[in-house]
Formats: C-alpha cells, sequence, structure tokens
C-alpha cells in the first residue's frame, strides 16, 4: 500500500511539521498552497525542517477562497497520479483558510482509505476527525527541537551560550533575594556599556564603588579585566542565564532551549533573550532585572512590543514570559494592576520577585 501525507501550507507551519514527522512511513507529500504562501517558500521551509526528499512531493496551488477551485485541483492530480485502490492518504487540514479546509476535506471523505487529522492549538496532540471513531485523540509523540521550528519558518538561527556556570548565577540571584546585594548596585558595571570603544577595561582603572561590588559578589575575573561579556552579565545577563538554566533543568535537554539567540530572515533581525519549546509549544522568556522606574509602563510596553514583534515580523506563534526580580505584588498579593493589565491583553505572563520563588519551590506553573 502507498502512503500518501497531504497538508495545507499557511504561515504557521509548525503543526505541519509535526504531522509529517510523527506520521511514518509515508511514500509521498501532497502540499496545497496559495500564490502568496509560494512566494513565500514556506512548502520549501517545511521540506527544509523536516528533511523530506523534494522529489517524493507535490505542490499544488490554489485559490484561498474557493472551495470549488480545491476541488478541481485535487481532482486533476488525482487522476493524474493513477494511484488505484491500494492507496492510504493521511489529511491535515490545520492549516490554511477555513474555504480550503472545507474543499479538503470534502474531497477526501469520499475516498474510502484517508484518515483526515486535526492539530488543536496549544494541545499536543492530535485528532482524527474522519471516519468516526471512539478513540479520536492522540499523543503527539515527536518532539519539535529548536532548529527545526526556526527552519520551518524560513529563519536562520544563532545560539549563544552563557558566561559563567548555574551555581555562580543562583549564588548572584540570593545575595539579591536576601537583600545581601541591592540591585540598583549594578548600576554602576551598566554605565560602563556606554564606553563602546574599549574592549577590556582593567580592574584598577575602575572607580572605587565597582570594585567593591565586584570584591562582594566574588565575580570571576581573568587577568584581572572586564570584557564586555563580563560587563554584559553584570549588567542584567546573570540572571538571564539563571533563568536559562532553570528551564534547562525543565526541559532537560539543548535541542529544545537557548539563550542569547539571534534569528533573522531576508529583511529583519531580532535578538531572544531565552527561547524554549516545551510540547511542541514555542515559549519566548523576556529577562529585567528591574521594572523598578517603569512608572508609565514604558519598559513592559517596548518588552510586548519586542514579543509581538516576534509574530508580526516572522509569523512565530509564541507563549511569552517576562520575569523580574522585582516585587510587583498589591495588598492582596497580586500583580499590580498597571503590570498586569498590560501583559493580560497581550498574553505575556509574569514572573516577579514572588513568582520566582514559586517557581523554585514548585508552587507556580513552569508553562
Amino acid at each position: 500500500m502507498k502512503n500518501v501525507l497531504v497538508s495545507i501550507v499557511s504561515k504557521q507551519t509548525a503543526p505541519n511539521v509535526l504531522f509529517i514527522k510523527e506520521k511514518k512511513p509515508i511514500d509521498y507529500y501532497l502540499f496545497l498552497s496559495t500564490p502568496k504562501m509560494a512566494k513565500n517558500r514556506v512548502t520549501q521551509n517545511i521540506i527544509n525542517a523536516t528533511g523530506i526528499d523534494k522529489n517524493n512531493t507535490e505542490t499544488i496551488i490554489v485559490q484561498e477562497d474557493s472551495v470549488e477551485d480545491v476541488l478541481n485541483k485535487l481532482k486533476e492530480f488525482y487522476d493524474s497520479q493513477l494511484f488505484g485502490d491500494d492507496i492510504k492518504f493521511f489529511v491535515n487540514i490545520t492549516g490554511g483558510t477555513k474555504l480550503m479546509s472545507i474543499g479538503v476535506y470534502k474531497f477526501f471523505q469520499e475516498k474510502g482509505t484517508a484518515e483526515i487529522y486535526y492539530i488543536p492549538s496549544d494541545k499536543n496532540e492530535y485528532r482524527m476527525i474522519f471516519p468516526v471513531v471512539t478513540h479520536k485523540e492522540h499523543k503527539l509523540e515527536y518532539k519539535l527541537n529548536l532548529e527545526e521550528y526556526f527552519v520551518s519558518y524560513g529563519l536562520t538561527f544563532k545560539k549563544g551560550a552563557p558566561l559563567h556556570n548555574y551555581a555562580y548565577a543562583k549564588e548572584l540571584f540570593d545575595k539579591v533575594i536576601r537583600g545581601k546585594i541591592d540591585i540598583d548596585r549594578f548600576e554602576v558595571i551598566r554605565k560602563l556599556r556606554n564606553k563602546k570603544s574599549k574592549k577590556k577595561i582593567e580592574v584598577e582603572k575602575l572607580d572605587e564603588e565597582a570594585k567593591i561590588l565586584l570584591k562582594e559578589i566574588e565575580y570571576p575575573l581573568k587577568d584581572n579585566v572586564l570584557t564586555k561579556n563580563d560587563i554584559k552579565y553584570l549588567s542584567g545577563g546573570w540572571f538571564e542565564e539563571f533563568i536559562f538554566y532553570l528551564y534547562n533543568s525543565y526541559v532537560k535537554n539543548d535541542k529544545y532551549i537557548g539563550i542569547n539567540i539571534t534569528i533573522k530572515n531576508e529583511n529583519v533581525q531580532n535578538e531572544l533573550d531565552i527561547s524554549v519549546i516545551h510540547d511542541n509549544i514555542f515559549y519566548n522568556l523576556e529577562c529585567k532585572t528591574t521594572l523598578k522606574n517603569d512608572i508609565k509602563g514604558n519598559i513592559l510596553s517596548e518588552t510586548i512590543y519586542k514579543l509581538t514583534a516576534l509574530s508580526r515580523n516572522f509569523g512565530l506563534k509564541t507563549k511569552s514570559f517576562l520575569f523580574t526580580l522585582d516585587d510587583l505584588r498589591d495588598e492582596n498579593g497580586e500583580i499590580e494592576e498597571i503590570h498586569s493589565s498590560r501583559s493580560r491583553v497581550f498574553g505575556v505572563r509574569i514572573y516577579d520577585r514572588t513568582g520566582i520563588l514559586n517557581l523554585l519551590e514548585g508552587k507556580a506553573e513552569k508553562f
């Protein structure tokens, strides 16, 4: 029997990649696309992400708003292949427009050997919607990794690497949380970021306040100089690394998490603090040591703008978390309205100091 997998192409490529990876073995792949998706090379992105042989694929270009056109194009394809009776279709109708899905469903419903599936949003499962069966939900066994995810959207990406180990980042976190080190004291290091001409700064040439801070936090210096990476770390990078190590302990595999990631397409480049794939859902984690001076909500607004730009510029569908060391709770123990109202509108979850401590104690949702 010959197995043919059918996908409807849209800008959200992850469901198609997942279904292709999940269903094996497949002999032939049929993609239904539109002129716009073809122009953006979306089908090719899916092929690149899945690693399937392009010689075993066929792409049909249809009108996205015409059920009739979908039916006619599918009939032409079917008749031209001379499939015969010894064939089985695995049809994924998650992508595309509603009218495209209706057309594909209608066509393959009439084929006696077709199974039609749908992947619900935000659930790590796929559902058989035809033929009707009692057990229709199936867990997705395949786990999408970061490389497959970004490649499926036509993006190039580069991961960074932590500068120091978890133990040191945790030590800094504990000192700040216990009040041994005021987070504002790191401002004296943060100001050094403006000295762009110097790649290294000798510690002896720092002012006394900076020297005392470095001594108190027992910062691991090399050759008694601060590099640009050191300055970036002490300006908040340590907090990003702490959260990175924390979530790395949840996913337990570097394929599904990255820090200081640069992504770009032909037109736009963006930098992400931390990216995580968990249960085939993409999470973007932004870290701000403080929102203390964010009276007008500018820092939060800028962060939310950056998060929404991922969808606007790259087509990425994300869940977004914002981490801060500040205590943002009101007298009722809830996130203050100035922060919660904005984040709620854009679907950004905030973890403040209390939230992070709850994470560490297993009292808060990780994802």
